[in-house]
């Protein structure tokens, strides 16, 4: 028993110590040819493993562990040689053995059946290997057919078990407030983000099914209707952590299927738009009381706008992916944009007399595209026609119309629109300030589209024009413009 500690402090300090150089040892080719060679053999070294017990579990992890501090030191590099890659898919085939074992199945260490749980530096592999995969899938030519069937295969067995600890997680968090299992849905949902990426399987059947075994999106939308989606019933927390507990993580995950086609139709007729139109910030939205800042958390974006945000994303990302949107539209997003009209609407009557902050102008570009994809998804059935969509299009009308000008009168006055463009952040800040002191002079808006010296300003206007485009565009299909040019 002591040589078997002896050698698990030995493993922990390689950990350590590999954490501690892993910068330096990334820029040095030689040695990260060495590091995922030895990262093969270690992997090879723990799918192997057939000793049982709690205490060889906790050895299991410590070897994860250093398995995940050799693949951080061999982060990525744009070029791979041959060997390189012939080391990494054998690695990869372990970390598929490892995930399906028997003797340590990762779902006990997700129930805390084991003393010391596993499964993160067990996700943080995986995390590795999809992102690792994806860049090999694009950039190198040296991925061979059995390759591709093997990151299938790994993959498809990753997402079986992400999929069912999801599940556990979502059921487990209506329960209690646990940082803990904060911390697995972010790593969670990263890893689901990952490995359902395009290239990774030649069939997106086995998890798909899965999705649908275990009911995983109802579940998640659940728990977004009980949690506290603005982080104020804890404000210590929330200062301490600056977001609130899952409600980040489960918008996440719905961005993360809101952009695949077959998984946004599902999420869609799950009551994805029930859900946001039911949770503990609807009622403020429906108000038009939400705000880009909060006062409990200074010099941070509201937790609550962050939520928003990232519903409005959802919903104009389900529409965009759903092969026939118009029932989805009529059914439940014109009742969505009704309820938060004032929010909407609050968005969208934005003037020049209003500072711009970065979160703000992200709300307006969603508010606009939602209304571009309202009014697009039917258009040869002449959506402006229609008795459900018309009064929507039709007060979208009014405000754009003003909008317009409001963004004509920014983009044609440079030096207002640096006065008026506001940081939230300190970060923001800093680098706003840093941005003005260096480049003090502007002469016209050519002077800020310079993204070497106005990085922060160029995004800025360039967005601006996107979006001016893209309320033109919509004012268009609703007007029925192109009826004039086809006479």
């Amino acid at each position: 028993m002591s040589l078997a500690h002896s050698q698990l402090s030995l493993m922990r300090a390689w950990s350590s110590l590999l954490s501690q150089v892993r910068g330096h040892l990334r820029s040095n080719p030689k040695v990260r040819s060495i590091l995922l060679s030895t990262a093969a053999l270690a992997s090879q070294d723990i799918a192997k493993e057939t000793r049982s017990g709690d205490f060889m579990a906790t050895i299991h992890g410590i070897r994860l562990q250093v398995l995940l501090a050799l693949l951080e030191a061999t982060w990525y590099t744009n070029s791979d040689s041959p060997q390189q890659i012939k080391d990494f898919m054998n690695m990869l085939n372990n970390v598929g053995v490892i995930i399906s074992s028997e003797t340590f199945p990762p779902g006990r260490s997700f129930l805390g059946l084991v003393t010391d749980t596993f499964h993160r530096s067990l996700l943080l592999i995986i995390y590795f290997c999809a992102r690792k995969c994806q860049c090999l899938d694009v950039e190198s030519q040296n991925i061979r057919a059995e390759h591709r069937l093997l990151m299938s295969k790994v993959f498809t067995s990753s997402l079986t078990l992400v999929i069912d600890a999801l599940r556990l997680t979502f059921d487990t968090a209506r329960t209690r407030q646990d940082i803990d299992l904060d911390r697995d849905l972010d790593l969670l949902v990263a890893v689901f983000q990952q490995c359902t990426r395009k290239g990774l399987h030649s069939s997106s059947t086995t998890w798909l099914t899965r999705c649908q075994e275990t009911d995983v999106f109802s579940a998640s939308l659940k728990l977004l209707c009980q949690t506290d989606v603005s982080g104020l019933s804890d404000l210590e927390l929330l200062r301490s952590r600056g977001r609130p507990l899952y409600a980040p993580q489960v918008l996440s995950f719905h961005m993360a299927l809101a952009s695949i086609p077959f998984t946004a139709e599902r999420l869609a007729s799950e009551g994805a738009i029930a859900a946001y139109s039911n949770n503990s910030i609807s009622i403020a939205l429906s108000e038009g009381v939400i705000s880009t800042t909060l006062a409990e958390l200074p010099n941070e974006r509201s937790p609550a706008h962050k939520a928003y945000c990232a519903m409005l994303a959802n919903v104009t990302g389900m529409i965009s992916n759903l092969v026939s949107p118009q029932q989805f539209i009529e059914n439940q997003v014109i009742g969505f944009v009704q309820l938060y009209g004032q929010q909407i609407t609050k968005a969208l009557s934005w003037t020049n007399d209003d500072p711009l902050t970065l979160p703000f102008l992200e709300e307006l570009e969603l508010s606009a595209e939602l209304f571009y994809l309202m009014a697009s998804s039917n258009v040869t059935a002449s959506p402006r026609n229609d008795t459900s969509l018309a009064p929507v299009l039709r007060a979208f009308t009014e405000v754009a119309l003003l909008l317009i000008q409001q963004l004509n009168y920014a983009l044609t006055h440079p030096k207002h629109l640096t006065g008026i463009l506001e940081p939230i952040t300190v970060e923001d800040r800093i680098r706003i300030e840093q941005e003005s002191s260096e480049n003090s002079s502007v002469a016209n808006l050519t002077d800020l589209l310079d993204a070497a010296k106005r990085p922060i300003m160029a995004s800025v206007i360039r967005r601006l024009f996107a979006l001016a485009a893209n309320v033109l565009s919509t004012l268009n299909i609703i007007g029925g413009a192109e009826t004039v040019l086809l006479r």
